[in-house]
């Protein structure tokens, strides 16, 4: 892909157990993904999606292959990636405000420019009026909104983004989807976003990689050809977008299947 921001090359990542066996996780896996595209990994528990994403990150060195993002090779994290995981990842003696200013105070911001931005991206994920809160007193998507707003405040070309509603119950994940797909809609910046829903995967892609069982090979890439803006109440009456489901649930299902034999 000419113009692609990240670039995945015969990739192969293996680890050695404690026990001295050898580990193949992620074996010759090749992905492109485009400036301002949002790529989808999907795969079964184990199949090195999230490793991926670390090394994308720059987290885990690969055992072969190379990274290039935006042309270079990834050798270690940078601030043009921005990840966002499950844990949140908050320090907890920080109030949320500090949380947010934390990144570009550190990268050289005064902090009276730092508080105003940081106002400014917790009034966008709707936390304007808990920014003197500790995290210990939000609730686990209040403080997922945090941990995206924080990883927003430094402005990162590409987000990298590792089940990040996987602990949240069904409705807070439903909002924070939505909240996650207006942010990218106005900024437009690259996410690559690891998941194993189906649904997530479709209501939120321009594309979505399924990935094999261990060792982690790319087992298809679909495009997903929906309209944008999406609301998901639209969505689900739309026939093409359970048909994309459908496809998306055989595959993983295939993966299922040939790994246990029918």
């Amino acid at each position: 892909m000419a113009n692609s921001i990240i670039l995945i090359e015969n990739l192969t990542k293996c680890f050695v157990t404690t026990d001295g066996r050898r580990h193949l996780a992620i074996d010759a896996v090749n992905v492109a993904v485009a400036e301002g595209e949002f790529v989808s990994i999907l795969g079964p528990s184990g199949c090195g999606k999230s490793t991926l994403l670390y090394m994308v990150g720059g987290f885990v060195t690969p055992s072969s292959g190379q990274i290039l993002v935006q042309g270079k090779l990834v050798t270690g994290p940078g601030p043009d990636r921005g990840p966002v995981f499950q844990e949140f990842a908050l320090f907890p003696w920080k109030t949320v405000i500090e949380n947010v200013m934390y990144g570009p105070v550190q990268q050289g911001m005064s902090r009276r420019d730092a508080r105003e931005h940081a106002e400014r991206l917790l009034d966008l994920v709707q936390l304007k009026k808990f920014a003197d809160f500790y995290p210990k007193e939000l609730s686990g998507g209040m403080r997922q909104r945090v941990a995206i707003a924080r990883t927003l405040a430094y402005q990162p070309a590409i987000l990298l983004m590792d089940e990040p509603f996987g602990a949240l119950d069904a409705h807070t994940r439903t909002v924070l989807q939505n909240e996650l797909l207006n942010i990218w809609e106005r900024d437009r910046k690259t996410v690559l976003f690891v998941t194993h829903g189906v649904d997530e995967a479709v209501f939120l892609s321009d594309r979505v990689v399924v990935m094999t069982r261990a060792p982690g090979r790319v087992k298809a890439v679909i495009d997903i050809d929906l309209p944008r803006p999406r609301r998901r109440v639209d969505l689900l009456m739309n026939r093409q977008y359970q048909e994309y489901v459908i496809k998306l649930e055989r595959l993983i299902e295939d993966v299922h299947l040939e790994e246990t034999g029918p």
